[in-house]
């Protein structure tokens, strides 16, 4: 059997009074947070180190410091204690860089780690009417705390449930729901018959073997006319102003539009490909590399240093690095893999006859060969080498039995492309 960790995210609608106990908790477990991680690094600086066990024994202490940290669950300061012991071990272990601290404005949530505290009542008394009601500490537990709190259940909750989390988006608030459930493995897929490649890019974000492209509507033109109108609003206002507020609130509600139409377009193509295919083919990309800043020092400065922080805000936007994570689970669920490739030279090889030259590439979105005259979309091209080499990392790792590599490259173009009958040529399907 296979151990299934994911999460169920449910929209709630919280009274007024609720939401300003809200942010008051997500204030306090981030003051908590940053408290910590200072005196994490001052430990640090005197050769001394000090971890989670040792600052939770310490939370007593404080509160009886700072009353008002009493009103707060002690739960979910220890998560917040928590939260930065783990951005400890994943900084040490090389997987995030160094702790920073949260400000306001930036991660409102805060969490319930223990199952035994929260519940679902499904027929909940919410003013004259008995809906779908979350009880939490704080919230519905007793008849002298702030009620519970309207959620919509679009899906039933089910498997073992580990912890919940509350938290905002800038533009609503929602109850996630971090669950494990236990399935049987699934077989995998026969590799030959269900291969599909996948070029990233920023004009395109997601484009396929079969030549289809995605992604591309997440935010079209109109949104980001929108985007640059708020900011230009907001530039207008004055600091520390209400009307200042209200202009940065009308931002972070339209990003987090943007970001859940992103969210929500990556979740259907990925579990699209992963259902479908059972080996999907990346090039191994360094989004963090590619990203980094070209601002360079004092000493040596960089150079274009706007146009790359463009592309690195396109680049992150697009939602690379998410798409493979998304893919790398549930291939696994799914019984299919996730092969990743050399990505050198991809967009200059000819999908046709294998040459490559950097004259091919016309421009962003035109591939004509100067050594056989094929010609493609140029990302089409490039996904369609991506798919070719994946079937040789396959070929490599597949030992005995099934269909020799010549004959499963065939068979897995033709089927991605659909078309050609079978016995045609592979340049002349690839072309």
């Amino acid at each position: 059997n296979m151990l299934r960790r994911s999460a169920i995210r449910y929209r709630i609608y919280p009274t007024p009074a609720q939401e300003t106990v809200f942010r008051q908790i997500a204030g306090a477990c981030r003051f908590v947070y940053n408290l910590a991680l200072e005196q994490r690094e001052k430990f640090s600086r005197r050769g001394r180190a000090i971890g989670y066990v040792a600052q939770q024994n310490e939370l007593p202490a404080l509160k009886a410091e700072l009353p008002w940290l009493k009103d707060i669950p002690s739960h979910s300061l220890q998560s917040a204690l928590r939260d930065l012991d783990r951005a400890f071990v994943n900084f040490y272990e090389g997987r995030a860089d160094f702790p920073r601290y949260r400000r306001r404005g930036g991660s409102e949530s805060f969490r319930f780690p223990d199952p035994k505290q929260f519940s679902i009542d499904h027929r909940a008394k919410l003013g004259d009417r008995s809906l779908p009601a979350l009880i939490a500490p704080k919230f519905g537990k007793t008849k002298k705390d702030f009620g519970a709190i309207a959620v919509r259940l679009h899906r039933p909750l089910s498997g073992r449930v580990k912890n919940l989390t509350i938290s905002y988006d800038g533009n609503a608030w929602y109850a996630s729901f971090s669950i494990e459930t236990r399935e049987r493995r699934k077989p995998a897929h026969p590799h030959c018959e269900s291969v599909i490649a996948i070029d990233r890019g920023v004009s395109l974000p997601f484009v396929l073997s079969t030549g289809e492209a995605f992604g591309q509507t997440t935010e079209g033109p109109r949104e980001m006319l929108r985007l640059r109108r708020l900011q230009q609003a907001l530039a207008r206002k004055r600091c520390g102003s209400s009307n200042r507020r209200k202009a940065i609130g009308r931002i972070a509600a339209h990003k987090a539009k943007m970001a859940r139409r992103r969210k929500d377009s990556l979740h259907k193509l990925t579990y699209r490909l992963a259902k479908n295919h059972g080996t999907i083919v990346l090039e191994k990309l360094s989004v963090q590399g590619m990203t980094a800043s070209a601002a360079g020092t004092a000493a040596k400065p960089g150079r274009r240093v706007a146009q790359k922080s463009g592309l690195n805000r396109a680049i992150l936007d697009k939602g690379w690095g998410e798409l493979r994570r998304q893919l790398v689970y549930k291939a696994e669920w799914l019984g299919g893999q996730v092969v990743e490739v050399d990505p050198r030279f991809t967009s200059q090889t000819c999908a046709a006859c294998g040459q490559v030259d950097a004259r091919s590439r016309l421009d962003q979105a035109r591939f004509a060969c100067v050594a056989c005259g094929h010609t493609a979309n140029a990302d089409t091209n490039a996904a369609r080498n991506i798919l070719r080499r994946g079937l040789a990392a396959i070929g490599d790792e597949t030992t005995g039995g099934g269909l020799p590599l010549a004959a499963c490259g065939d068979l897995a173009i033709r089927r991605s492309m659909k078309q050609e009958p079978p016995g045609a040529s592979l340049k002349k399907v690839a072309a």
